[in-house]
């Protein structure tokens, strides 16, 4: 999978959307992270809704993130899919 390539669409489509950029660069930096967890799937397509929130769980119980850094990171991934896919998650 190439986060890179994926990382520049979801950009383009967040300036699309008209987003701040501020927004842009924190949902830029949940998806890098996410995607670097998720980098053994060939696309973001093939990546089991299991894995998501298994990813998700790990970083709240072993990462203790922050209510606020979680649901960036939720919204962030949510939106990914959303924009990129045109999938709901």
């Amino acid at each position: 999978m190439n986060s890179e390539i994926i990382l520049e669409s979801f950009e383009k489509r967040l300036l699309m959307q008209r987003y701040a950029g501020n927004t842009i660069r924190s949902y830029k930096d949940y998806a890098s992270i996410f995607l670097k967890h998720v980098s053994k799937y060939p696309s973001l397509e093939e990546i089991p809704l299991s894995d998501i929130e298994a990813f998700i769980n790990e970083k709240v119980q072993n990462g203790k993130i922050s209510v606020s850094y979680q649901k960036g990171l939720v919204g962030a991934i949510k939106k990914m899919y959303e924009l990129i896919l045109d999938k709901k998650i």
